[in-house]
């Protein structure tokens, strides 16, 4: 008769381990851990692009504008995002 009931406790047990590795805090440690790792390759992208900037430098740019026309002309700079802001200056003629 205890040899049954240990029998019968250990199923029981054996099912239970079952559900839990199916269950849904299974699959809610399993999403956390992608999520995670996720996480770590974005970190990894961006601390590679930074290092990137350091091995390979930073290069500028020189724009030079000069004004051909008879009339003021204003350049500016606008990124098409966003509310336009005033960014230019005048420019006289033949400057």
């Amino acid at each position: 008769m205890k040899l049954e009931a240990i029998a019968k406790r250990e199923r029981e047990l054996g099912r239970r381990q079952l559900r839990t590795r199916s269950g849904p805090a299974f699959w809610r440690s399993l999403r956390l851990l992608f999520r995670l790792l996720k996480m770590e390759i974005e970190l990894l992208f961006g601390i590679f692009l930074v290092a990137s900037n350091f091995i390979y430098g930073v290069h500028s740019t020189v724009f030079t504008i000069k004004n051909n026309c008879p009339h003021v002309i204003a350049p500016a700079t606008l990124t098409g995002k966003g509310d336009s802001v005033l960014t230019g200056f005048e420019l006289a003629p033949q400057a």
